[in-house]
């Protein structure tokens, strides 16, 4: 009886077992291992345009994963290995459409994914494709310098290291190649004999045409950047308002008022979820935008302090405006060093004068139409400091500290939607100003 009733359990399990269905797979998953295994079988193949195309469209794969799933597990490596098939695809057609793509999946990967397992490797790809493929040297360098401090022990950050040394290299071989100045010997004017007054000896002719000025060009994308988000309250102030409630309120405010003048707008975050900072400007360079606005409320100690104050990036010796960047940079203020500021003598040096420029027009417009409406704004100034989120971006770019949330009266302010639609038509029409300003300096 002992032995049937064993065998009967047995026979049973056994049931089960053929009879159980296997763990689901994930949609993402199989769309990510099919054209993983596809990508696989074809890399060692010889590149025939048979081949090209299945590569292409392995690529597509990847990217289209990346689309239809935006927060999947495989979204970065989905990234990496659609750069690396375009950038494949170049050096063996040089195609500049190939380098274009491999480019925009490796900004993707780095900007969205900064702290994921492909992302030293898709910047130092990212490096490579902007200097052997672009001949972008100052961009490279700057992608050379982050993996070079980020990943300094690691395999990429040492080969980093070595990419920005030869680039110092060629440069200085450059500059000691380059000749002279060429010294003119100007020789003396010939004497010539006094004519008479009514004898002409070139025929009086009209003066030259001047050369037809190019019209400007309108802002095309402009990238809003709510600050902090998710975990990231930012700055917390009176009655216990947020700092990220209130300025993506502001930016979406704004956004509405941009798209009115045809204007494409993109938010770094919609809603209320953490974005990292580097994200943030990498962003801005993926959609090639036209400037970029951090967007942030202002806190203090000093619970009478109030006004409102713009930045751009740039190093300084102020201290008020270290401690603002620790701050805003989520680290302690004896962390700021040149360490993590390696890029700051070489990004933005062609955009430095157009970043001041909307900085004024962004800080006035505040000042003058919130203050036109509700009373006196106190005017804190246009100011240069060390905020890590500006930090690499390619267009103009400032952040905009909109008051105190610890000021009892600016927070309670702040925290209403009329006052934030103030806000929004305030930096719109700094914006327009800028806008303007642009328009009739490059018609000079």
């Amino acid at each position: 009886m002992q032995t049937r009733r064993v065998i009967f359990v047995i026979a049973l399990l056994l049931s089960f077992g053929r009879d159980a269905a296997p763990a689901p797979v994930s949609h993402d998953r199989q769309l990510y291992l099919a054209a993983k295994n596809e990508y696989d079988r074809l890399a060692n193949s010889k590149l025939t345009p048979q081949t090209r195309t299945r590569l292409e469209s392995v690529a597509e794969r990847f990217e289209r994963l990346a689309q239809e799933f935006p927060k999947s597990r495989y979204c970065d490596a989905a990234h990496y290995y659609a750069g690396t098939i375009h950038q494949e695809l170049y050096e063996s057609s040089r195609e500049q459409r190939s380098l274009d793509r491999a480019i925009r999946n490796y900004r993707l990967l780095v900007g969205k994914y900064p702290n994921g397992a492909y992302a030293a490797e898709g910047r130092y790809r990212l490096a490579m494709a902007l200097d052997a493929g672009k001949g972008n040297r100052s961009e490279a360098r700057q992608q050379y310098a982050i993996v070079a401090a980020k990943y300094a022990r690691s395999d990429w950050g040492r080969r980093a290291r070595a990419r920005l040394a030869a680039l110092d290299a060629a440069a200085e071989q450059e500059r000691k190649q380059r000749p002279p100045p060429a010294v003119v010997q100007t020789a003396k004017p010939v004497q010539e004999p006094e004519l008479p007054k009514a004898v002409f000896l070139v025929e009086k002719t009209s003066p030259p045409a001047q050369p037809v000025k190019p019209a400007a060009q309108a802002l095309r994308k402009i990238v809003l950047d709510p600050g902090h988000g998710g975990k990231d309250p930012g700055a917390v102030g009176v009655d216990g308002i947020a700092e990220k409630d209130v300025v993506l309120g502001v930016a979406q405010k704004l956004g509405e008022k941009l798209k009115s003048l045809g204007i494409e707008v993109v938010l770094t975050r919609k809603d209320d979820r953490f974005i990292p900072l580097e994200e943030r400007t990498a962003i801005a360079n993926a959609e090639a935008a036209d400037l970029f606005i951090s967007l942030h409320v202002n806190a203090s100690p000093n619970p009478d302090a109030r006004g409102v104050e713009t930045y751009y990036l740039d190093n300084t010796n102020d201290e008020a405006a270290l401690r603002m960047a620790a701050r805003e940079n989520g680290i302690a203020r004896d962390k700021i060093s040149d360490l993590q500021f390696i890029l700051s003598d070489m990004v933005q040096n062609l955009k430095l004068e157009d970043s001041i420029t909307l900085a004024h027009r962004l800080q006035g417009s505040v000042v003058t139409q919130v203050g036109g409406r509700y009373g006196e704004v106190r005017d804190l100034g246009v100011k240069k400091a060390q905020f890590y989120v500006l930090v690499g971006a390619r267009m103009p770019s400032v952040l905009v500290e909109m008051f105190f949330v610890s000021n009892r009266i600016e927070a309670r302010a702040l925290a209403t939607d009329e006052y934030q639609q103030a806000l929004a038509e305030a930096l719109f029409d700094g914006i327009k100003k800028y806008q303007d300003t642009a328009q009739v300096v490059k018609n000079l």
